[in-house]
């Protein structure tokens, strides 16, 4: 850049600035050469365009000053990379989806332009389980939309991830990538799959059932899996069909098998259940298992059942004498059981009546705070409870009615039940009692602070009012001559009026305002009338006036004077001229048609130059006020010589037109006036007089041709049209006059002004419709249709611009508002008139919505499943569940709620807790799979608004099973009877079944599928265990070689992580008569004479039976006289006793009582479940009678008798002694 200042010095040096806050900076190179460089890197993405203001100013004083503005752009460069919305992605979609279904879109911007922000995205080369990414989606390049290219299988995939790269169209391109998770969500597709009992062709025997099973016997349980997850896995059990639907039942949840009442002996043995396994899908599958039952006490007896086994009758008289052997030994049991329990009874019976017997005095002793009772014959029970709670206690452990909230309806009995609102408010726009309109009349010129009137008065409005609605005054200019004091509700002057320098001559000449009040809006017009006092003296614009008349100038020649301006107006203003006496002139008033008045000087008399060449004249102009004033002005008149002819125009009146628009020097029009003399007489100069000083520096007349030219521009809304005086003079000096009208043409050069008269910034979302946002007055200082406003506002918007009278428009809320949709509107207002071309302005306003608590929150999802293993620490953290509300500020803030609700009778708070700030949901407790396998209860989310809205969520919490039960055997029953448990008869083929065993896991899933081996045996050779079944069989044929006694141990595992198991003992013979069995397994001897006798097996059981009996007293009487004899050593010794007397105890030698103390004590804590009521055990006394004359012998006196305890000594009471153990 050159700069160039003409000035020379310090006035011509240049100092050249730029705008703040911006990258460039200007450098002076040589002599008024300036740079414009760069002073840091550049951004486009945070400017893509500088308007720079280059200023340069002088030093001079005062300084003067140019600037000029640079637009310059900035191009782009690919220095972005692909930015996405999210830093990792997760999607959801079902299995068995078709191929080609989209899943999700991920969306990547670039800040930069065109080419450089084109995105294509590329899915990243990686492998699935060994498998091309590729091949299980693809992503569209465009759009980043992800597609499926294969069908998903839940049980083969869970989910898996890969990567997406952004990549822009720059070069070189830029690029960025994020991770994208896809999650396969399960479809029930699998149907449930029975792992026990397994449905093979063996033995038809599954369980066995004693009839001496109780209601609640567990028969079995049927494990059952499905491999679909989450609901679809979640199974139940129905019993389907049974032989007898009355015996058994299924478990629901856990497919365990139970009696529902006792088994009789009229109940089959061989019993048939159909058992259906149903997952919890939808649509639901299901499978079907049968479980066969024998209801019997031995495998013989299920065996002549269930098989074709055959028996012989020696067989089955055998089997009747083992019944009633077995009868006689359960006989024996039971009678040794009773006769141990009677003596046991008995012993503590007689222990326990020593005390009670007793004839020893009892001295209590009391613990603290507990009260003596003794002679009362009552016992005042003391107890003492205490209620804790403590601060961070989830619930009140004292609860309250809670009072609801209580709605009151007030109602007539007499009225017909409806009730109407009565609206006491008033819209902004509502008609006001008061007149809308007050005038005011005033003088001008008034001192500042002079009273106008009382407005608050006038217009019916309390003093209050106007503080409180903020009154102002607005005008439609910027001058403002009239103040309003709202505290004394007056309006005074601002600023001294000039009637003349506000109105000119207009009359009458007014002050037209308005008073603007808010809350609510309210609008009054107020006018102010200025009357004219007589401050102005009439001047003349010229003081001295000549005039050349010739001698020859006949009677009655007129020569127009210079008129006197006066800006008073009414009788203020000029009224009269005087002229000082003389015999030649008189004065002549001549009335326009416009109300103007000119003074011509009438020639009365001829002149004679030889008599007086020269007159001085003295011309007065007076006007009406009251006191008159006046100007005067003086009149030169020359006298010359013959010219008699006067100068003529040919128009009294010129009417001309001109644009405002019209340039400088334009002219105008033209006027022409002949002279009938000849030479220099008839020689005619043009020139403007009797005109205002104002019109004559916009208009000048060639003195020579008469044009009339402008010499400045014309304003249309100053002055709609001009008055001018031309005079015509020859050189005699006689002249003509005549008047030029100039109408000024108005054009379209003024835009609508926009003035906010009341303006709301923030307005609540809940406003209704039609309420009056901001005032706006329009003025067009343009006339006709170049004055004609017309105003509306950009579209789309809950807004409109009513016209409310002439220039006022109000602008109203059209539509309810939502804050959530937009919190603002820029809200342009254009204004515009009809001119040709029409010209307009706009003004914008910036509205803020204010937020009103409408919007509930919202929960991402109306339901919530989530997982927790069993076992699980109390507080883990289970799940996180979210809402969100559209509000704002505190209307937004949610805080999350456990809705009250119980859990199989229990309050879900013991269960669970939820964080009120973040939503993440608390285990309280550790779970057990067993016990609770799923549970529900509902979260709400409430917000921090008033009043709070809320909305609620159903969370469900499925326990997910782990290891930690151990199988358990049903079968065989491990107890201590027999040994001979099952039976193999010698001819048994290969695959006999020789038992089953019956095991459960009360877990679930794969941790409740149970395999069972063969961990030892006497013959490995022999029998085999069936893996998934339990079923003993042989696997080879028995021979004679095979011991009788074979013991097999069979292990029971699950198949959990890690295993649990368990060890069953089974004991098989084989043989093929039960007598071959008893004489391998117990020592009895055995006659072969006594086998053939029913008769001598009952007599000989009844013998052992009688035999043990007998023994059994004889036992114990022999330990009770073996008890006694030793007691007696003591009584009957010669030995002297020294008493010892324990702590607490006093001698009683000499008192002849014996004072016995019983220590008891009762302990109850605040924790415990029972009272814990505690007495010490009082001792046998033994009481020692000692005669001091005596030779040192002692007898002894029992106050109590033992069982075998037998007075032997009489009672003597010498002495006492007294001995307790605790």
């Amino acid at each position: 850049m050159n700069i160039q200042d003409p000035d020379s010095d310090e006035n011509g040096k240049v100092h050249c600035v730029l705008d703040e806050n911006i990258h460039f900076k200007i450098t002076s190179t040589s002599n008024n050469f300036f740079t414009l460089v760069t002073e840091d890197e550049l951004d486009r993405e945070i400017a893509s365009q500088y308007n720079i203001t280059v200023t340069c100013s002088d030093e001079g004083v005062p300084s003067l000053s140019s600037s000029v503005t640079l637009t310059l752009q900035i191009s782009d460069v690919n220095d972005n990379a692909p930015v996405f919305e999210r830093s990792s992605y997760e999607a959801y979609i079902v299995e068995n989806n078709t191929p080609g279904l989209s899943i999700f879109t991920v969306k990547a911007r670039d800040a930069d332009w065109n080419q450089n922000a084109r995105v294509s995205y590329i899915l990243e080369d990686s492998s699935v389980n060994g498998v091309p990414v590729s091949s299980y989606v693809s992503v569209s390049a465009d759009s980043g939309v992800i597609h499926a290219v294969r069908s998903f299988d839940y049980e083969q995939i869970k989910d898996f991830q890969f990567r997406v790269k952004a990549q822009d169209g720059g070069s070189p391109p830029l690029s960025s990538n994020v991770t994208v998770k896809i999650m396969i969500q399960d479809q029930n597709d699998n149907p449930p799959q029975v792992l026990y009992p397994v449905q093979t062709g063996g033995s038809l025997v599954a369980e066995m059932v004693p009839r001496s099973a109780d209601v609640g016997y567990l028969v079995t349980k049927v494990v059952a899996v499905d491999v679909d997850s989450g609901q679809n896995a979640w199974l139940s059990y129905k019993l389907q069909k049974a032989t007898d639907r009355a015996l058994f039942e299924v478990g629901l949840q856990n497919g365990e098998i139970r009696t529902i009442r006792q088994v009789t002996d009229k109940d089959a043995v061989k019993q048939r259940l159909t058992v259906i396994v149903e997952d919890n899908g939808q649509p639901s599958r299901s499978a079907t298992v049968i479980v066969n039952v024998a209801v019997a006490d031995s495998f013989p007896e299920v065996l002549s059942e269930f098989t074709d086994f055959p028996h012989d009758k020696e067989y089955n008289d055998n089997l009747t004498f083992y019944l009633v052997l077995a009868l006689a030994v359960v006989s024996f049991l039971f009678i040794t059981c009773l006769v141990v329990i009677i003596s046991v009874k008995i012993y503590r019976w007689r222990q326990s009546r020593i005390l009670y017997h007793s004839n020893l005095p009892v001295i209590p002793y009391y613990p603290p705070r507990y009260s003596d009772t003794l002679g009362t014959g009552t016992l005042p029970h003391v107890y003492n409870y205490e209620v804790c709670r403590t601060t961070d206690s989830r619930k009140s452990d004292c609860k309250f009615g809670r009072a609801g909230s209580q709605n009151v309806l007030i109602m007539d009995p007499s009225s017909t039940g409806t009730m109407q609102r009565i609206q006491s408010e008033k819209s902004i726009l509502d008609e006001p009692d008061s007149p809308l309109e007050v005038t005011y009349s005033i003088p001008e010129e008034m001192p500042k602070g002079s009273f106008v009137g009382d407005i608050a008065q006038d217009l019916g409005l309390d003093r209050k009012r106007l503080t409180s609605g903020k009154a102002r005054i607005f005008t439609g200019d910027s001058a403002e001559y009239i103040e309003l004091n709202r505290e004394r509700g007056v309006l005074l002057i601002k600023e001294k009026i000039d009637r003349e320098a506000l109105c000119g001559q207009t009359t009458p000449c007014a002050l037209h305002f308005q008073i603007i009040l808010e809350n609510p809006m309210e609008l009054y017009t107020a006018v102010v009338e200025i009357t004219d006092i007589n401050d102005n003296t009439p001047v003349f614009e010229k003081s001295d006036m000549k005039f050349k008349i010739s001698e020859s100038a006949v009677i009655g020649a007129k020569f127009l004077l210079e008129r006197a301006i006066d800006p008073d107006v009414g009788m203020n203003s000029l009224q009269s001229y005087f002229l000082t006496k003389t015999e030649n002139f008189v004065l002549k008033l001549k009335d326009q048609p416009d109300g103007e008045k000119i003074v011509e000087m009438v020639l009365q008399k001829p002149l004679d130059r030889e008599k007086q060449e020269e007159m001085f004249l003295v011309l007065t102009a007076l006007d009406g006020g009251e006191p008159n004033l006046s100007g005067t002005a003086q009149i030169h008149v020359t006298v010359l010589d013959v010219n008699d002819n006067a100068p003529v125009f040919t128009k009294t009146v010129y009417k001309a037109t001109i644009p405002e628009n019209a340039a400088k020097g334009t002219v105008i029009t033209k006027v022409t006036a002949s002279d009938a003399d000849k030479g220099s007489n008839s020689k005619i100069t043009y020139s403007i007089s009797n005109t205002a000083a104002d019109v004559r520096d916009m208009f000048e007349i060639n003195a020579l041709n008469g044009d009339l030219i402008s010499k400045s521009g014309v304003d249309y809304e100053k002055a709609r049209y001009y008055q001018i005086h031309v005079q015509a003079s020859d050189e005699g000096g006689l002249t003509d006059s005549c008047k030029i009208t100039v109408e000024v043409i108005d054009i379209n050069d003024n835009k609508p002004v926009i003035n906010i008269m009341s303006q709301t910034n923030i307005i609540p979302e809940d406003s209704k419709p039609a309420t009056v946002v901001t005032m706006v007055n329009v003025q067009d200082l343009d006339s006709a249709d170049n004055g004609k406003v017309h105003c509306s506002i950009n579209e789309h918007i809950p807004f409109t611009l009513k016209p409310t009278s002439s220039n006022f428009f109000n602008l109203l809320t059209d539509s309810d508002l939502d804050r959530e949709r937009a919190s603002e509107y820029n809200i342009t207002v254009t204004c515009s008139d009809e001119g040709v071309p029409s010209l307009s302005s706009s003004v914008t306003l910036t509205l803020q919505i204010s937020d009103v608590n409408d919007n509930a929150p919202v929960f991402e999802r109306s339901s919530y499943e989530a997982y927790i293993v069993e076992n699980n620490t109390p507080g883990l953290s289970i799940f996180t569940v979210k809402a969100r509300d559209a509000d704002w500020n505190q209307n937004a803030r949610v805080s999350y709620i456990l809705e009250d609700s119980s859990v199989n009778g229990v309050p879900v708070s013991s269960y669970v807790s939820v964080s009120a700030d973040s939503g993440v949901i608390h285990a309280v407790r550790s779970f057990d799979y067993e016990q609770i396998k799923d549970f529900q209860f509902r979260v709400k989310a409430q917000d921090g608004g008033s009043p709070p809205l809320s909305s609620n969520a159903t969370v469900k919490i499925m326990i997910q099973d782990q290891n930690d039960n151990p199988p358990q055997v049903l079968y065989p029953v491990q107890t201590g009877g027999s040994l001979v448990a099952e039976m193999v008869p010698r001819s048994a083929d290969v695959g006999y079944l020789v038992t089953k065993v019956v095991a459960v896991d009360v877990d679930s899933g794969q941790n409740a599928w149970l395999s069972y081996k063969l961990q030892k045996a006497t013959d490995r050779a022999l029998f085999e265990v069936g893996l998934q079944n339990g079923e003993i069989r042989t696997i080879r044929q028995v021979t004679d070689k095979d011991a009788v006694k074979q013991r097999l141990t069979v292990i029971v595992e699950d198949n959990g992580q890690p295993s649990r198991s368990a060890t069953v003992i089974v004991n098989v013979a084989v043989a093929d008569s039960f007598p071959e069995v008893l004489s391998e397994f117990t020592d009895f001897p055995h006659d072969k004479e006594y086998n053939d006798n029913l008769t001598f097996y009952l007599v000989l059981a009844l013998a052992v039976v009688s035999f043990l009996f007998i023994t059994c007293l004889v036992v114990i009487i022999s330990v009770k006289i073996y008890r006694w004899r030793q007691s007696r050593i003591l009584y009957h010794s010669n030995l002297p006793v020294i008493p010892y007397y324990p702590p607490r105890y006093s001698d009683t030698l000499g008192t002849g009582t014996l004072p016995h103390v019983y220590n008891y004590e009762v302990c109850r804590t605040t924790d415990s479940r029972k009272s814990d009521c505690k007495f010490g055990r009082a001792g046998s006394q033994n009481v020692l009678i000692m005669d001091p004359s005596s030779t040192g012998t002692m007898q002894r006196i029992q106050s109590e008798k033992s069982i075998l305890d037998e007075p032997d000594s009489p009672l003597e009471h010498h002495g006492e002694l007294s001995e307790q153990s605790c």
